[in-house]
């Protein structure tokens, strides 16, 4: 389905392992009111699930043997966002712009081509934003002015520079690099 096709909103939580479910969800929905868990599947990226718009709760995204997690339409996560891929090379969230929290871990760990990190939009975390354990030379958070409790970016043994955050402004608990 394309994105935002019907505009409709999942109401529970919700487990997706399965591209065929993902497109089943895109002909239906691009709201999750409730938590989602998103498994990958080996591939090239996670486009079955590109009209994802909004997620109430939690979102977790385990991308496992997937080389991409890209998610382009996306704009809120009201809880806790995860993200983890092990063969992952490119996590990017182009108009992501609010979270509750956000944890980016052992993304890259396998994969063979430049690591890279990218959340253009995101303003402000309501909570922590923490970066630890990845295999990421290239981190980007253009618009990032406020985290609301601990920023930690570390164990990321590749990324050789944190040129970033350009905006960040206010961290409201500790920040740890």
């Amino acid at each position: 389905g394309s994105a935002g096709a019907t505009g409709g909103v999942y109401l529970g939580d919700l487990v997706i392992y399965h591209p065929d479910q993902a497109t089943h969800f895109c002909e239906h929905y691009d709201t999750v009111y409730g938590h989602l868990t998103f498994n990958a599947w080996p591939g090239e990226d996670i486009a079955e699930i590109s009209c994802l718009r909004e997620v109430l709760l939690n979102a977790y995204f385990s991308g496992h043997m997937t080389t991409s997690i890209s998610l382009p339409n996306l704009e809120s996560v009201g809880g806790d966002l995860s993200v983890q891929g092990l063969y992952t090379e490119d996590v990017r969230f182009d108009n992501l712009t609010a979270v509750g929290a956000l944890r980016v871990d052992q993304v890259g760990t396998f994969a063979s081509g430049v690591v890279a990190v990218e959340f253009p939009a995101l303003v402000e975390t309501q909570d922590q934003l923490q970066i630890t354990m990845n295999e990421m030379q290239e981190v980007g958070f253009p618009a990032l002015t406020t985290v609301g409790d601990f920023f930690t970016v570390n164990s990321n043994d590749r990324l050789l520079n944190v040129d970033g955050f350009p905006a960040l402004e206010t961290v409201g608990g500790y920040f740890h690099m």
